[in-house]
């Protein structure tokens, strides 16, 4: 009897996060991401080339990855840790001139194209609330190694320039458990917006858990990345659309 009071008593003094994850837990997800691109970007105000009317960007079926390991210990931020591949190529028969890190390519000119976001986020949060409600707040890193480039289908005329400036970001996710039925819905931001400069990405989510701590995601994704003078890069660009993930609770 003293025993399952003294154990009663050390569960009571736990937070919440570690009375839901019997003291530690470990998650991952992988998705596949349908993305429509959108907006338009431009090198040193040399005019702006729009994404879809010039470049012919349309859509992409990408994937994004991740795992979060979150513990009792107090005052120690829970970790994730993601990978989100964010890149497409098209064609396309110009039907005015642009211009692109001081390459023109002239109307009627054919030209292939590619645009390369992606990037890696390291992410410490912690556990406001982790009940039937949840609250993580914390703060990112995120990591860019991409490109834009754009070439002439004969292969003589080639502009590029390198994205890679990382950006830490605020960090958020809220989750309302659906008792005792697996089912859930959410929402998951990284934010910054300085100056003129950053990015917005959001999701919002429905969810199941199986008893086997295997699960689905439905949901849509928004990414918004705003370049003022960034590696000389000006713009808006918008990758967004649906996605389907499978999770893993451990």
């Amino acid at each position: 009897m003293k025993k399952e009071l003294m154990l009663m008593a050390v569960a009571a003094g736990l937070p919440l996060g570690a009375q839901a994850d019997t003291l530690f837990g470990v998650y991952a997800g992988a998705s596949m991401w349908s993305q429509a691109y959108s907006g338009g970007i431009e090198y040193v105000n040399q005019g702006e080339i729009g994404m879809e009317q010039d470049l012919g960007f349309d859509e992409e079926n990408a994937s994004y990855f991740y795992v979060a390991i979150e513990h009792f210990v107090p005052m120690v931020p829970n970790v994730k840790l993601q990978r989100t591949e964010m890149s497409t190529d098209a064609s396309s028969t110009l039907t005015r001139d642009i211009t692109f890190e001081g390459q023109t390519f002239t109307a009627s000119q054919d030209i292939s194209s590619a645009l390369d976001l992606s990037h890696t986020d390291a992410t410490l949060y912690y556990e406001i609330l982790d009940n039937w409600v949840s609250l993580d707040i914390g703060m990112s890193i995120r990591v860019f190694d991409g490109e834009v480039a754009i070439m002439s289908s004969d292969g003589s005329i080639q502009a590029d320039q390198s994205i890679s400036a990382p950006l830490p970001m605020l960090y958020g996710k809220a989750q309302f458990d659906l008792p005792f039925t697996g089912f859930s819905v959410g929402a998951e931001a990284n934010y910054l917006m300085v100056s003129g400069n950053g990015v917005s990405d959001i999701l919002v989510r429905a969810a199941y858990e199986s008893p086997f701590r295997v699960g689905a995601e439905l949901g849509y994704r928004t990414f918004t990345f705003k370049l003022d003078d960034i590696d000389d890069l000006y713009g808006e660009l918008t990758v967004e659309g649906p996605y389907l993930a499978v999770t893993l609770h451990i």
